[in-house]
């Protein structure tokens, strides 16, 4: 659907190469061999492997104070070719631990390309220059500030410690370098250890979920562990502002950014209440460049967009602190996103020490998101109070694991992904066929379309059609170009109880005239029978009382055209009534915004006019075209009483039994929905998008594979201490591929290998409120060309965004592009509402390279994203701008645009082929790659 959900701040994490050092500098730069690549080579990767850590004095082998290690490893490219480490531009290694507590034992030692023995074939021997000390080492940046957990100092502990080793190979392409980095770590046993356990509580694989390749510093690449060995407890930024850089503290507090109590000035007072008056504090920190991450929203959802459930407080705290609260209530809380298996499902294995979030609980990692408690300080939250908390130690007293409200688990398990709470929404399409013509498996114009179906719980239990707060269903295409031919919530009251549902498809008609009441009790006759007739989908009649202003039209109108130009528009307002033509071209329409001499319409997804119990079906576009210069009359209208007449539902007929007066009498109701003949409009329709951008308004339908969708959602409400939450829970989109015309093969276009991709930042789409689940369902609209942001005629005080188009070729790639856009905040979709959202400040998060790296939306197989595809009517005047599109989605600059439109001929022909063509020079593929 076209209405956003508020993502003004939805950075999508994009840290990894900011992630300046923020202790020591990490590198060390040696002569540089560049073995030269072109412009088509990928980097060749740098995999190294530790073959062992030697070095231990005592008889079992183990390490201890005084001794001096040796890593040998090998190190080769993603082929498997050894690779010389003479190439090198620079390498380092250190060593921390133990894993149970990592702490700093030696520091980086940055000569490893100098200083490391040949052993042949790619294998290596490096000798530290350092001795395992005594005690260990302070943190970086180490202050009195911050001692908390770190053991400066003390005695080495017993235990499995680790050495982390990088190497980078530098290769200059096109004047530019690039930096291939590998890095590794590898345990060994320390004193009298026995057991070799690793540290295993994230796995590098979790990051690289949505990080692509987990890079920081310039230094390191692909193993999670070796920011452990930096970021241990007491590191600090080098602000000397008592900024930790703790790894348990800072990624959740990256991670959480604009939905930190700190950031959005929010504290806890002296006697345990929360005020939201506190000075708001960004969350940055200083490396060798200061970064800023309070605008991070972390990607997952459900929370990231639909609240965890509000606290007994939340009544009592005022609408401008309820705002801030709804803030916070969107902070991260899928912690099996790093901890576990995201979506417990596979195919990633959850780390091995994952549960250990829930079992060793300490103060510091609570805070990182709760910034807004102080340990120093009581606490109360949902009216319970929580004594000051001096040590780790009694954190578990309440937050057993075992416990169904305030263990970690428990506590940060979002409603809708509770089966108890939410037991899930299922629809399955068991058929959808052609109805009312040849029956021959195909859709014509002028057909029904009978849905046949059933809703079930996760459990198989049947959903009754009277309990869901919403089924909806979407019809477009064709394939390649999918265009909207039908939105409509089916009114639950005319679908039976089930198990097996069947309907046809409705659809709403407004202000059909049927003929004149002339002083007798007539009888009327609707042009379509099967009226619903009920609650949301119900017959309202009309008769004209009088006329009032009179024009004509200034230019002609098309049908489906959701706009009319007026010679003039004096004295027309919202909600008038407009009589346009006479004699069989005659139909009445009603103004829903006066826009100089131009009056809009309605919207496919706004079809009603009015508020509440006074709402009524409004027309989204003309039934059929009418001349320049046609009369336009301005009429009143009045409701007939139900009273006053009789529906026979089946055929239509309407039967006066009270005078209705004499004048035109008009009908608004919801029938079987046609095939028609031609595309009727898209969503939002507007005259801003036009042909060139694919919108196919007017234009004949074609054969070809078309996408139905069908959705069904319930209201949930949740209760935490007398104060309710309410949800929305939805089911995934079922899907239908029908054929239309003379296709007689389902066509799909690949334009992504797999949806999955979607689910490595987000695990689970849930927009709009939660009432769309799924990538199916956002595709079900967010392919439509032509479809629109939420216009002004909609919503008057909304902000007047000129061709903002919601289709995902374009729109997915701005968001995901935000931060990068030369629009900036400039670049605004209006959702909802009216409400409008901005995407300045999201960050793609995938390094190396950032949207340049199409494979990770579009597959690694992919060619849908550097083969354009095109997108022209067969019968169509003009040629869809198929470049424009999606490349000037993020090529967005007053140069890139001058650019596009410089090389577009007046017919919408783009010569981009001849440049950014598979084959040429500055081809899409190469353009995009990225090291």
């Amino acid at each position: 659907m076209h209405h956003l959900p508020s993502l003004r701040t939805a950075a999508l994490l994009a840290f990894w190469p900011l992630f300046a050092a923020c202790g020591s500098d990490t590198t060390n730069i040696t002569t540089t061999v560049d073995p030269g690549l072109t412009v088509d080579d990928p980097l060749p990767g740098v995999v190294i492997t530790i073959e062992s850590v030697t070095g231990g004095s005592l008889p079992s082998g183990n390490a201890r104070s005084g001794d001096l290690l040796t890593i040998t490893f090998a190190v080769r490219d993603d082929d498997g070719t050894a690779l010389d480490l003479d190439d090198f531009a620079a390498g380092q290694a250190m060593v921390s631990g133990p894993t149970f507590d990592y702490q700093r034992v030696i520091a980086a030692e940055t000569d490893v390309v100098d200083r490391s023995t040949s052993l042949g074939n790619g294998r290596y021997a490096f000798r530290f220059a350092t001795a395992i000390p005594a005690t260990y080492l302070a943190p970086l940046n180490d202050t009195t500030d911050l001692t908390d957990g770190e053991r400066t100092g003390q005695s080495l502990l017993s235990g499995a410690y680790t050495v982390g080793l990088s190497l980078r190979r530098d290769y200059t392409i096109a004047s530019t370098t690039y930096r291939d980095i590998g890095t590794k770590t590898a345990d060994f046993l320390l004193g009298s250890a026995t057991s070799l356990d690793a540290r295993a509580v994230v796995a590098t694989q979790n990051c690289n979920q949505c990080h692509g390749e987990l890079r920081a510093h310039g230094a390191f690449a692909g193993d999670v562990t070796a920011c452990l060995l930096c970021h241990t407890s007491g590191a600090e930024d080098r602000s000397a502002t008592a900024q930790t850089i703790d790894f348990r503290v800072m990624v959740h507090k990256i991670h959480a950014g604009r939905t930190l109590p700190s950031v959005q000035g929010v504290a806890t007072q002296n006697d345990g209440t929360r005020t939201y008056l506190a000075t708001p504090r960004p969350y940055q920190l200083l490396g060798e460049s200061l970064h800023d991450w309070s605008e991070v929203h972390f990607p997952v959802w459900p929370s990231m967009s639909i609240g965890m459930p509000r606290d007994t407080e939340y009544g009592s705290i005022g609408s401008t602190n309820q705002a801030i609260e709804n803030i916070l209530l969107t902070g991260p809380v899928s912690c099996a996103s790093c901890h576990g298996d995201p979506d417990d499902t596979g195919p990633l294995t959850a780390p091995s020490q994952g549960l250990l979030i829930e079992s060793q609980l300490t103060r510091r990692a609570c805070a990182s998101c709760h910034d807004d408690w102080d340990p120093t300080k009581p606490y109360i939250s949902n009216g319970q109070p929580m004594p000051v908390q001096t040590s780790d130690s009694d954190c578990i007293t309440c937050h057993d694991p075992s416990s169904s409200t305030l263990g970690v688990a428990a506590a940060h398990t979002h409603p809708l992904l509770d089966a108890t709470f939410a037991a899930g929404v299922n629809v399955t399409l068991t058929a959808v066929d052609d109805d009312g013509g040849d029956d021959d498996g195909t859709f014509d114009a002028g057909e029904f379309v009978r849905v046949d179906f059933t809703v079930q719980d996760d459990l198989g239990n049947t959903i009754a059609p009277a309990s869901l707060a919403r089924l909806e269903a979407v019809l477009g295409g064709p394939s390649e170009n999918p265009n909207l031919l039908h939105l409509i919530r089916i009114p639950t009251g005319t679908v039976s109880a089930g198990p097996s549902l069947s309907t046809r498809l409705p659809e709403q008609l407004a202000l059909e005239y049927v003929g004149d009441s002339t002083g007798g009790l007539d009888a009327f006759q609707t042009a379509r029978g099967n009226h619903r007739n009920v609650t949301g989908a119900l017959t309202y009649v009309f008769v004209q009382t009088s006329t009032s202003t009179a024009t004509t039209l200034a230019a002609a109108v098309a049908a489906g055209q959701n706009y009319l130009d007026l010679a003039s528009t004096a004295g027309l307002a919202a909600g008038d009534v407009l009589l346009l033509d006479t004699g069989a071209d005659r139909e009445y329409v009603q103004i829903r915004q006066v826009s100089g001499t131009r009056v809009f319409l309605s919207s496919r997804n706004n079809t009603t006019y009015g508020s509440g119990a006074a709402a009524r079906p409004i027309s989204f576009g003309t039934r059929t075209a009418h001349a320049l210069g046609a009369a336009v009359t301005e009429v009143a209208i009045s409701e007939v009483p139900t009273s006053s007449y009789t529906l026979t539902t089946t055929t239509g007929d309407i039967a006066e039994t009270s005078e209705f007066g004499t004048g035109a009498v008009l009908v608004s109701y919801t029938t079987d929905y046609v095939v028609p003949a031609t595309f009727p409009g898209s969503l939002n329709e507007s005259p801003d998008l036009d042909e060139s951008d694919g919108d196919w308004t007017g234009l004949p339908i074609v054969s070809g594979t078309y996408a139905f969708h069908l959705t069904a959602t319930r209201s949930l409400t949740k209760n935490v201490q007398g104060t309710t939450t309410s949800y929305t829970q939805a089911s995934p989109p079922a899907r239908a591929d029908l054929l239309f015309g003379s296709a007689t093969t389902i066509e799909l276009p690949q334009r992504l290998d797999s949806i999955a991709t979607c689910a490595n930042c987000h695990v689970d789409l849930q927009f709009h409120g939660g009432s769309r689940r799924g990538i199916d369902s956002c595709l079900s609209c967010h392919t439509l060309a032509g479809a629109e942001d939420a216009p002004t005629y909609v919503y008057p005080a909304a902000a007047a965004t000129e061709r903002t188009t919601i289709d995902f070729r374009t729109m997915l790639h701005a968001i995901h592009h935000g931060r990068e856009l030369a629009a900036g905040a400039d670049y605004e979709v209006v959702g909802f509402g009216g409400t409008s959202t901005t995407y300045e400040h999201v960050g793609f998060p995938v390094v190396p390279g950032g949207t340049k790296d199409c494979a990770s939306c579009h597959g690694t197989a992919n060619t849908a994203w550097r083969d354009v595809a095109a997108r022209s009517h067969p019968s169509g005047t003009v040629e869809a701008r198929v470049y424009r599109a999606a490349c000037a989605s993020c090529h967005d600059s007053p140069a890139a645009l001058a650019h596009i439109d410089a090389n577009t001929s007046p017919s919408g022909a783009e010569s981009c082929a001849i440049c950014h063509g598979t084959n040429d020079d500055e081809n899409i593929e190469r353009v995009h790659r990225a090291r």
